[in-house]
């Protein structure tokens, strides 16, 4: 065998370890996401809902708590229901996050102002910190633009439930699920942003409304583990 022949071989090895280190992404034609790695896990979203593509992004972000910085580097799964006049009604967001350097603080919805509910729960023996909220801007910049390239119009306000969890043994990971629902479907009445800051000041329709929002969240989505790499 000759020395060409044992550096392909080599290079081909090198490859295909690569590969398998490699968090691997995609969503196939039943709607579920997968993920090899940083989590190992499937997302099976509603059929109700279209798989509208995925977006990357890289960002520079300064650290919160000490000097200094990182390039944040992130991966959108994005799912969208249209409703009248090309408005999104409803979504969800599947979002990988890893930073070149440094860790992801303990506290994933620490920008969240707003929490109308919030706490820990389990998929598939694994925990994920969970958050119901107002936004006028659950997706970022480049998520927004993405949507409305593929035809959706985005309104003021959402309602959303989001989990999440960090990942990687220097915690240098994080995941995020996210369905979001206009404030559209609400109807008339309380439907400025600061009417549903504070969980209570809601109505009782309004309670109802962040209710519905929940449940349509946890029958819209499944979340299971798989078995990791080695």
């Amino acid at each position: 065998m000759g020395r060409y022949t044992l550096q392909v071989i080599g290079l081909l090895l090198v490859f295909a370890g690569c590969q398998h280190w490699t968090p691997q992404r995609s969503v196939d034609v039943q709607n579920t996401f997968t993920s090899t790695r940083y989590p190992a896990v499937t997302v099976s979203v509603d059929s109700d809902l279209t798989y509208i593509g995925s977006v990357k992004h890289s960002k520079y972000q300064r650290y919160k708590n000490s000097p200094g910085g990182s390039t944040s580097h992130y991966e959108s799964f994005l799912f969208a229901l249209k409703g009248s006049n090309a408005r999104l009604q409803r979504g969800v967001i599947i979002r990988t996050k890893k930073l070149s350097e440094g860790y992801i603080l303990p506290d994933l919805f620490d920008k969240v102002k707003h929490r109308l509910d919030s706490g820990i729960t389990s998929f598939g023996g694994q925990n994920y910190q969970y958050a119901v909220f107002p936004s006028k801007r659950p997706f970022f910049d480049f998520e927004e633009n993405f949507i409305f390239d593929r035809g959706y119009i985005l309104g003021d306000i959402f309602v959303a439930k989001a989990f999440s969890r960090r990942e990687g043994s220097d915690d240098n990971y994080s995941f995020l699920i996210m369905y979001v629902e206009a404030l559209d479907g609400f109807g008339k009445g309380r439907t400025k942003f600061r009417d549903w800051t504070r969980r209570e000041y809601l109505s009782d329709r309004q309670k109802k409304f962040v209710k519905r929002v929940g449940d349509l969240c946890d029958r819209c989505i499944q979340v299971d583990s798989l078995p990791k790499a080695d």
